[in-house]
């Protein structure tokens, strides 16, 4: 079997190319294809939501069962100022207060949140092996699913990351008038009951925000530090972005990463390394929109028919209302460290427990399929991808970070 490179995306694609090749061969082929599919799915997702990055990555222990529980322990802090303290003085020798102090004591607590494993899963188009023996067919369709199937799995995984910086975060916040919010506590993945915003997101709202932060402790957890001062990362969309930071020039500092903190310095060969504010803009390509009504959410895409079979486009009802759509409010995020985790599960059968003899993949286990039937492959020539994905969002410091909807810049209450 003979291969050539095909330049694509700045990385080479290796397809066979022969004259006539034998259904073993294409069977190996398309077998050892599976290991070309997690480096660019991980760069794609990386690309076109950088928060992902954001996240810490570790292995699901199944040991700890369905729905493991974490703990979090609490504690009371001092709930005034010291204006009133006793002074030392000198004993009477008989055991008086002046012998000792009492103690004030620290009430601890625990916070108990569980998480649970979801699992969700795609597959390709079948392709018939058998068309693949005329060499001209082979780069193409070779190509073309795989492509395909790193942008759809990239895609998803990146949505599932949007909807649990929703879910995973305890602070729900709408941007009101005048620098107001409203806000509640919630565990859903939406914005049901608070007031709908009246006003795009402005700095008064993220001062505020960034006050709450540090009164919460989030600092210990910030990402980065600038102009003397703790960082914490805003995912936005590129409309939010340019509103509060293309012009904005007052307070702009250069970042200087946490040392040890090697995920965030991928963001610097991004071009991001300037802080506003106490923030740092991490890009969403595609932000979660919703409509009018403040609670359908509103998808970037939508499939067609094509010349043959299916293609996607962008979603007309996407767009602002202003521009034609139906969306009117956008969400952003603001994270510090250690909000949440991403737990993937190894689901193949090379895995039992923590005995794992492959390097877990964070983007599924993919396989190649061709499996012979006698009513829907009798000749053994028909072969599909398909990616099992099992994966928890473990809750860390979810007091740590807000969820914003907000007013899509140029649309009016």
């Amino acid at each position: 079997m003979r291969f050539y490179a095909q330049e694509t995306n700045n990385f080479k694609e290796k397809v066979p190319t022969m004259a006539v090749p034998s259904q073993t061969d294409l069977n190996q082929f398309f077998t050892t294809a599976v290991n070309q599919f997690q480096e660019p799915i991980l760069r794609r997702q990386l690309e076109s939501f950088p928060a992902t990055n954001l996240i810490e990555r570790r292995e699901f222990d199944p040991r700890e069962g369905y729905v493991p529980m974490v703990v979090t322990s609490s504690a009371e802090m001092p709930t005034a100022y010291p204006t009133a303290l006793d002074p030392v003085s000198a004993s009477n020798g008989t055991g008086s207060a002046a012998c000792d102090t009492t103690p004030a004591t620290i009430k601890h607590g625990q916070i108990v949140r569980t998480y649970q494993l979801e699992k969700d899963a795609v597959q390709s188009t079948t392709l018939c092996l058998s068309d693949l023996q005329f060499s001209w067919g082979v780069p193409q369709e070779v190509y073309n699913l795989q492509n395909d199937m790193e942008q759809y799995i990239s895609t998803r995984i990146g949505d599932w990351y949007r909807i649990k910086n929703i879910k995973m975060l305890d602070t729900k916040v709408s941007t009101l008038a005048s620098g107001a919010i409203d806000q509640q506590d919630s565990s859903d993945a939406n914005f049901v009951g608070l007031t709908l915003p009246t006003d795009n997101v402005e700095w008064t709202h993220l001062n505020y925000l960034y006050d709450k932060l540090i009164a919460r402790g989030a600092g210990f957890y910030a990402p980065a530090f600038s102009g003397g001062r703790r960082t914490f990362s805003l995912v936005c969309g590129p409309q939010v972005k340019r509103y509060l930071f293309q012009e904005e020039t007052k307070v702009r500092d250069t970042v200087n990463w946490q040392t040890g903190n090697a995920a965030l310095e991928n963001f610097k060969a991004r071009g991001i390394d300037t802080a506003i504010n106490g923030f740092v803009p991490i890009p969403d390509e595609f932000p979660i929109r919703i409509a009018a009504d403040g609670t359908t959410f509103i998808y970037p895409f939508v499939n067609t028919n094509a010349t043959y079979g299916r293609a996607w486009d962008l979603n007309p009802a996407y767009e602002p209302i202003s521009k034609g759509g139906s969306a009117k409010y956008e969400v952003l995020t603001v994270l510090s460290g250690k909000t949440w985790e991403f737990r993937p599960r190894p689901t193949t059968p090379t895995t039992f427990g923590m005995a794992a003899f492959n390097p877990v993949s964070y983007v599924g286990d993919i396989r190649w399929y061709n499996i012979q039937d006698n009513a829907n492959n009798v000749l053994g020539n028909k072969g599909y991808y398909r990616a099992d994905l099992q994966m928890a969002a473990r809750p860390q410091f979810p007091q740590f970070g807000f969820s914003v909807i907000t007013l899509i810049p140029g649309e009016t209450a």
